[in-house]
């Protein structure tokens, strides 16, 4: 199990901590609305400032990592 989380990429683990770190406030307050909103800012992060600034490489693959968090709190909340 550790070698599989050991295999991760650095840069995975931290849109997943950052995404942790964004989504809970807004998730815990505005439920839907602050999942809603939780994607649109990892959505914007990836466009505006990896595509259009070329400040970094916009994949797909950070936007999914960002959100996971997310997803656990919103059916966490529901449920």
């Amino acid at each position: 199990m550790l070698e599989k989380l050991n295999a991760i990429p650095k840069d995975k683990l931290l849109h997943f901590f950052v995404g942790a770190l964004i989504s809970f406030p807004l998730v815990y307050l505005f439920t839907y609305y602050g999942f809603l909103v939780s994607l649109l800012i990892f959505a914007s992060k990836e466009i505006i400032i990896d595509k259009i600034y070329r400040l970094g490489k916009m994949e797909y693959r950070d936007f999914i990592w960002s959100s996971i968090p997310a997803l656990f709190y919103l059916i966490i909340k529901v449920l």
